[in-house]
């Protein structure tokens, strides 16, 4: 099975879309699957979340994509403990991620912060810049997700450098949210909106939990 060394969507997202191809029976066309998630076949955001269930290896094909023995064991696990397992494998599936995780492991060290991972990723995986970001928020969110204790919180998400909205400099939507921490995002495709909830979510949550004190 050929890995997909970067999945630019998140684990949680990758069972959603493990989760629609069972349930059209295991096997489906992928405009079957591009409507059973009310997506766009063409969209980019489509072709991304398909390719990051391939990352997490939960998925495979092309025309016609089919879920594989480590999605159904955690779709339909057999046994107690089948499911978490399985998880914690297709986290490990991407090979940058496998690293990544061997080596916060070995050496005992909290996963850092979006901000210093990207430069990790950069420095020592050879990880291209402009998608280094987004690859470092990817693995927190997949971290937490599959319950690694040492993923750190949640609370940071890619930023474009350099980016400003200058006069004819740039094509899209600027977005700045501001806050303890100021986000910058230029929203091109449909996918970009993303990030603009989970830092939404986040600063919500902190919201919450400071009108409980």
């Amino acid at each position: 099975m050929a890995r997909f060394a970067y999945p630019k969507y998140d684990l949680k997202n990758a069972i959603i879309v493990a989760t629609k191809a069972m349930e059209l029976g295991g096997s489906a066309k992928v405009s079957s699957l591009a409507q059973a998630l009310t997506m766009d076949e063409k969209g980019g955001a489509f072709q991304m979340k398909i390719s990051a269930a391939k990352s997490f290896g939960l998925i495979e094909g092309k025309n016609q994509v089919t879920v594989t023995e480590l999605a159904k064991k955690i779709l339909r696990p057999k046994e107690d403990g089948e499911k978490e397992r399985a998880i914690k494998e297709a986290l490990a599936f991407p090979p940058v991620f496998a690293k990544l995780l061997e080596k916060f492991s070995s050496s005992g060290a909290r996963i850092p912060d979006a901000s210093l991972l990207s430069n990790i990723l950069h420095r020592e995986y050879n990880v291209p810049d402009k998608t280094s970001k987004r690859v470092a928020v990817v693995f927190i969110s997949s971290s937490q997700f599959a319950g690694g204790s040492n993923a750190s919180t949640y609370n940071e998400q890619p930023e474009e450098e350099n980016e400003t909205p200058e006069e004819g400099k740039h094509t899209g939507i600027y977005i700045e949210i501001r806050g303890n921490n100021q986000h910058k995002i230029w929203i091109r495709e449909d996918s970009d909106w993303d990030l603009v909830e989970s830092i939404i979510k986040t600063m919500r949550k902190k919201k919450e939990g400071l009108d409980k004190v």
